[in-house]
């Protein structure tokens, strides 16, 4: 019985899983929580130390993620 009902419930299971992935990748990409927000500040920070970017761009990126910070902070 315990069986029929795993097997049964592994499509539930599974689309769950892919969900929580798609829920995970669009607060990343939309900046939502602290830890995306650290996330993209350290790619920021090894693009500019690998010279793919300029240092007013790196100085604008960062003042908008400390910002972002700031405001998920805020809003705890």
């Amino acid at each position: 019985m315990f069986v029929v009902d795993d097997l049964l419930r592994l499509p539930m299971d599974l689309a769950e899983k892919v969900l929580d992935g798609i829920v995970q990748q669009i607060d990343d990409e939309m900046l939502n929580n602290e830890a995306s927000v650290r996330k993209k500040y350290m790619e920021v920070v090894r693009e500019f130390e690998g010279g793919q970017m300029d240092e007013e761009e790196y100085r604008q990126k960062i003042a908008f993620l400390s910002a972002r910070l700031k405001e998920l902070k805020q809003e705890r």
